[in-house]
């Protein structure tokens, strides 16, 4: 399951054996990063990684496949696929043995082990290892490492921290959350009252479980320090850090305190380029809370996904802004589907009602119409596969802070929408 250190494990074993092969890659979250059309860009790190190619170009994943084929079959390659989730992940990544030189090693990280089964006779020998949870020792030094900053409890803190770790189920993100959320407080009381939400918990069935205890570390924060959080969970996962605190703190939410307090509480990591990074529990408990919010009033949700085959799609939020009643949206990502819907354009009357957005992303989307006096609060806007020709007029989001046309490869020095940018900082 999730947060019992599938991950953590192997990137132990990953920098361990790395030097005794011709070539190594680490591909992390594959499961996530692999969403929509994005699973070229995996199939580039791969090949990068493995060649050191900075400026690899592929054209489509049968493309790439040849690549790995023709490129790599001659030497011997570690390769680590992180977070898998389905089999056409691996037939993109990894299919055959053929791909890679005698020697090589291929390493899948998932939560479902019926993702190799049409693998199994492809490879010479495929070996299943089973995380389990921690056992007590080893727990309770986790635990310690987070609560007291130490390998071991205080002596008048020892029978509390055994009984807390023994009703976290050994589940190391759990142990970790708990610990840092205890770090600090000295009250026994408030020891003992945590205890008690902790068993209320075990109630439940796991996965629920799991997020009631994680739920305490959420509950602990600010309002600003929520958002923040939500954010984090919904959209700027991968995202850098930087360009985030930016963000934050033009909508006034404090946001180096804030990612201190985030990260004091292991709610939040930030990792290699600055890039923030979360757990893939704790963004399920974020989206989650965000499921809840949007359920007492899907149309007015505080944060909105139109997205093809993702289990938070509700009402969809292409109906929230056709509907012009997400007048407490603050957040909104529409993706494309494979079936155009409206020939893919968003209007201006479409947002007149939606005045709140301060992060919008957009992923093979047109805006069209007169944009005056809307996205006044818009802070964050990616532009995925944005038109080359465009289409809207007066877009002047006058609080922009943060611009991404990064996926839009048409874009050029004579793209329409830089005058219409220019005027709203003049």
């Amino acid at each position: 399951m999730g947060g019992i250190g599938k991950t953590t494990l192997a990137k132990v074993v990953y920098n361990k054996l790395s030097t005794n092969f011709d070539g190594c890659s680490f591909i992390p979250n594959v499961r996530e990063a692999s969403q929509g059309s994005r699973m070229l860009d995996l199939l580039r790190q791969l090949i990068s990684d493995i060649t050191s190619d900075t400026e690899v170009r592929i054209s489509s994943i049968d493309h790439g496949k040849n690549m790995i084929k023709k490129r790599f079959c001659r030497k011997k390659f570690l390769i680590f696929l992180d977070d898998v989730d389905h089999a056409s992940q691996l037939r993109a990544l990894a299919e055959k043995k053929e791909w890679f030189g005698s020697g090589s090693r291929i390493v899948v990280t998932t939560r479902d082990k019926s993702v190799f089964a049409e693998f199994e006779d492809q490879f010479d020998c495929c070996l299943v290892y089973e995380v389990n949870e921690l056992n007590t020792r080893v727990a309770l030094q986790l635990f310690s490492k987070h609560a007291f900053r130490s390998n071991s409890p205080p002596n008048e803190f020892l029978s509390i921290s055994k009984e807390v770790i023994a009703n976290t189920g050994g589940l190391p993100l759990a142990i970790e959350v708990i610990g840092s959320f205890l770090c600090g407080k000295k009250k026994k009381l408030v020891w003992q009252d945590t205890l008690k939400k902790i068993k209320y918990c075990q109630q439940r069935d796991v996965q629920r479980n799991v997020q009631d205890k994680l739920m305490l570390s959420y509950k602990a924060l600010d309002h600003p320090q929520q958002q923040m959080f939500l954010d984090i969970a919904c959209f700027l996962s991968g995202e850098n850090e930087s360009y985030a605190t930016y963000m934050w703190d033009d909508c006034g939410f404090f946001p180096n305190e804030g990612i201190e307090v985030l990260l004091l509480m292991s709610l939040v990591k930030i990792r290699g380029k600055n890039r923030l990074w979360m757990h893939d529990q704790l963004k399920d408990l974020g989206r989650s809370i965000v499921q809840q919010e949007n359920c007492k009033d899907p149309i007015k949700g505080p944060r909105v996904w139109w997205k093809r085959q993702v289990w938070w799609n509700r009402q969809g939020g292409l109906d929230i802004v056709q509907q012009k009643k997400g007048t407490e949206t603050v957040a909104a990502y529409y993706e494309q589907s494979e079936v155009p819907l409206q020939d893919s354009v968003l209007t201006s009357k479409d947002f007149i009602e939606v005045p709140n957005i301060r992060f919008l992303e957009l992923d093979g989307w047109t805006l069209f119409g007169d944009f005056e006096d809307l996205f006044s609060e818009l802070r964050w806007l990616t532009w995925c596969g944005c038109p080359k020709e465009m289409q809207a007029t007066n877009f002047c989001p006058k609080n922009l802070v943060i611009l991404d046309l990064g996926w839009s490869s048409s874009i050029d020095e004579h793209w329409g929408g830089w005058t219409q940018l220019k005027v709203c900082n003049l």
